[in-house]
């Protein structure tokens, strides 16, 4: 079997990508918020639309007794 191609000097030396989040805090940032969200909520479909959001969003937190029945070595201790 043949060795493997060897890198190229110039793509040994490229940095890894680094990724940004918003700045929260940022008032434009706020404003771009607000405008999506008024556009979604002006929406034709925007029942169906927050009900799907709904749907995927029924995570299960702590107080649930299933969570409680079933805890794990990375669960914080129920009180």
């Amino acid at each position: 079997m043949p060795p493997p191609p060897a890198v190229a000097p110039s793509r040994a030396r490229l940095r890894p990508p680094l990724h940004r989040a918003p700045d929260i805090s940022d008032p434009a940032f706020a404003a771009e918020a607000h405008r999506q969200s008024a556009l979604a909520a002006a929406a034709p479909r925007e029942a169906e639309d927050q009900a799907f959001v709904d749907a995927i969003s029924a995570w299960p937190n702590a107080c649930d007794a299933a969570t409680r029945a079933r805890p794990t070595r990375l669960a914080a201790p129920v009180p």
